[in-house]
C-alpha cells in the first residue's frame, strides 16, 4: 500500500518485482491504511474516506465501494478476513464493523458500548 500516492502496488511475492501499481478515481483510494486478500480477491482499508474498496486480484479491476453510515467506518486502519468475513478496526470510531467478504452485507460494529475500554483500535 503507497499511502503518499493513493495507490496499491502489487509485487511478486517470489522475486520481489513490480507487478504493477492499482490507482485512479474508479477505487477512490484515500490514504489506504491496510489491506488483506483471499487470492481472488484484495479489500483496501481506506482511513480518510472511510470506506473499503474491493479489487479483483486477477485483473486489479475495481470491483466494489463499501462505504454507509451504518458500517460505522470512521478512520479504518486495519482489515482482516476469517471464515468469509471481513474485520475492519475503526481508530476513531472506538469500533470493529464486520461483514461479509462475499456479499458486502453489514453483520455488526462492535463497539465501546460493548466493551469497556475498547479504544482506538489498531492492527
Amino acid at each position: 500500500v503507497a499511502i503518499n500516492t493513493n495507490s496499491v502496488t502489487e509485487l511478486s511475492a517470489a522475486t520481489g518485482e513490480l507487478v504493477r501499481v492499482i490507482r485512479g478515481p474508479s477505487y477512490r483510494f484515500d490514504l489506504p491504511d491496510a489491506i488483506v486478500s483471499d487470492r481472488v480477491h484484495v479489500w483496501v482499508a481506506n482511513g480518510a474516506n472511510d470506506s473499503v474498496t474491493e479489487v479483483s486480484a486477477t485483473t486489479g479491476a475495481a470491483l466494489r465501494i463499501i462505504r454507509s453510515p451504518r458500517y460505522q467506518f470512521l478512520q479504518p486502519n486495519a482489515i482482516a478476513l476469517a471464515r468469509g468475513q471481513l474485520w475492519v478496526a475503526n481508530e476513531a470510531g472506538n469500533s470493529v464493523t464486520e461483514f461479509s467478504a462475499a456479499t458486502g452485507s453489514l453483520t455488526q460494529v462492535v463497539d465501546d458500548a460493548s466493551y469497556v475500554g475498547f479504544t482506538l483500535p489498531t492492527s
